[in-house]
C-alpha cells in the first residue's frame, strides 16, 4: 500500500468515526467544590473556571518535533472553530498518529461531551491522564481521549502492515501523555 493510500485510509477512518468537538452549554456542576463552597484544585483536578479559550486549540497540538527524526506532519482541515487536528506519519508510512484538541465554553459542558464520547465505545479503559481519560480500540486503530478543564484531547495511532492497519495502543497512550504534558506547559 502506498503512503498516500495509507493516509487516505487513516483520514477516512478518522472522519467517519466522528469528532469530539463542538460547543456545549450546560450548568456548572459542584464536583470540584469543598464543603464551604470554595473550589478545590489538586494535581488531578481543576476548578470549574475554564483554563482554555476557544481559538487556542491550535497551540495545544504537538509539533512534528515531538516525534522521532524522519516523521512528517500532514495537516487536516478543522471540523469547526473549536477543534484543531493534525496527522503525523513516519518516513516509510508504516506508523500513523492522529491528534486533535477541542476547546469548549465550559468545564461542565466539556465533562458532558467527554462522557457522551466515552459512551460510544464498547470497552473503554480508564487512564490517569488529565482530569479524566480512557483508551480503547476501534476497528484498526487505538484511541486515547482525555479531558483537562474545558479541553479535550484525542490521539489515535495505527501500525500499517501488509495485511492492513492495526491498533497501536502504546503509541496512542504515550503521545496522549505527551500531548497532556504539552498542555501543562501552555497553561503555566
Amino acid at each position: 500500500m502506498q503512503r498516500r493510500d495509507v493516509m487516505g485510509v487513516t483520514a477516512g477512518i478518522l472522519i467517519t468515526s466522528g469528532c469530539i468537538g463542538g460547543q456545549e452549554e450546560s450548568q456548572e456542576t459542584e464536583d470540584n467544590q469543598t464543603e464551604d463552597g470554595s473550589s478545590k484544585e489538586t494535581s488531578g483536578q481543576t476548578t470549574d473556571e475554564p483554563l482554555y479559550e476557544i481559538g487556542e486549540q491550535g497551540d495545544l497540538l504537538l509539533s512534528v518535533d515531538a516525534f522521532p527524526e524522519g516523521w512528517e506532519q500532514i495537516e487536516m482541515a478543522n471540523s469547526d472553530d473549536t477543534t484543531a487536528e493534525a496527522t503525523f506519519s513516519n518516513a516509510d508510512g508504516t506508523l500513523s498518529v492522529y491528534m486533535s484538541a477541542s476547546i469548549l465554553d465550559s468545564v461542565a459542558g466539556t465533562k458532558e461531551a467527554f462522557e457522551r464520547y466515552k459512551s460510544r465505545f464498547r470497552e473503554p479503559q480508564e487512564l490517569e491522564t488529565g482530569d479524566e481519560s480512557f483508551w480503547d480500540t476501534r476497528e484498526d486503530q487505538a484511541l486515547t481521549v482525555f479531558r483537562h478543564s474545558n479541553a479535550l484531547g484525542e490521539v489515535r495511532a495505527a501500525r500499517i502492515t501488509r495485511e492492513g492497519q492495526e491498533p497501536n495502543i502504546s503509541r496512542s497512550q504515550n503521545y496522549a501523555l505527551d500531548l497532556y504534558n504539552h498542555w501543562q506547559s501552555v497553561t503555566q
